[in-house]
């Protein structure tokens, strides 16, 4: 679903330790100063949507919303409605006018997250939209101006996808006018560390816990890679289980926990997952990331 926000989020830097991606952040520095679209391509989980803010905050309409919107995540009914908006009485229970995605984002940024999943008839009404500027409320006459730039992300094969009939070629030609390839973790190695610890102080500050810490086998390379890598579906182990939490209470939350009263035994009840050492956790799920 579309984000509730429509304001532009603060401005986040991004890990950027590794040639790849401070050569990347350098690239989405310049694509900041255009107003055309922009196609962010890379695989699931390597950051696109901040990416995506990364360059909204750097543009000249940094002032104005960022909108994100999953198209992978509504029906195609309904994903019109959203970023086209709708008018009273367009179809049973629209009981009210309705402004879409593309008119809250007047003036900022709209990222059309998934743009691989729009369907094709889908695909012609937004290459219209990219054309003329306008858009038309489902059940509408009339088209309204819109002033918006356009970012699009997606872990598919775009190309491959207009190869095979399955992607419009004109559309992928006007969305692809600049290009983005955001490198998977595995190759941007310089950065495992980094986000780690970044990510260890996120949880510790939502789960009111800490301090934290990576254990010392988790911060040694050579150990770091001979633990065999755990892949499949499994989630990452939760940030809390991550680390070493809490030796000492945390003296500013009310609600402070120890590392002896995280539910870790009703965490692994629920969610299938067996305790295993911390070392062995923190080795895999740097593996994980780097296979």
């Amino acid at each position: 679903m579309a984000s509730k926000s429509l304001q532009a989020a603060p401005q986040e830097d991004l890990v950027a330790r590794s040639r790849a991606m401070r050569a990347v952040l350098t690239l989405a520095g310049r694509v900041a100063q255009s107003d055309a679209p922009v196609l962010l391509t890379g695989e699931s989980g390597t950051g696109k949507e901040r990416l995506a803010r990364y360059v909204h905050t750097r543009s000249r309409r940094a002032r104005g919303p960022f909108v994100p919107v999953n198209c992978a995540a509504l029906p195609e009914a309904l994903l019109e409605s959203e970023l086209f908006g709708h008018v009273r009485g367009a179809f049973t229970g629209a009981d009210r006018d309705h402004r879409g995605l593309f008119e809250a984002a007047s003036g900022g940024t709209l990222l059309l997250d998934e743009v691989g999943e729009i369907p094709s008839a889908m695909q012609v009404k937004l290459l219209r939209v990219l054309q003329d500027h306008e858009v038309r409320p489902v059940g509408s006459t009339a088209s309204k101006r819109i002033d918006v730039r356009i970012i699009a992300a997606t872990n598919a094969d775009l190309s491959e996808m207009v190869a095979r009939r399955a992607f419009r070629k004109d559309l992928y030609f006007r969305l692809n006018v600049l290009a983005v390839e955001v490198p998977p973790l595995r190759d941007r190695r310089e950065d495992v560390l980094p986000l780690a610890h970044e990510f260890m102080r996120r949880g510790c500050a939502t789960y009111y816990c800490g301090p934290c810490s990576l254990s010392p086998e988790a911060l040694d390379p050579g150990r770091r890679l001979r633990v065999p890598s755990t892949r499949g579906g499994r989630a990452p182990p939760h940030p809390a289980r991550l680390g070493e939490v809490g030796r000492q209470p945390h003296r500013n939350r009310a609600h402070a926990w120890h590392r002896s009263e995280y539910p870790v035994a009703q965490a692994a009840a629920v969610r299938g997952w067996h305790p295993r050492s911390r070392t062995k956790i923190e080795c895999s799920t740097f593996n994980r990331s780097l296979s």
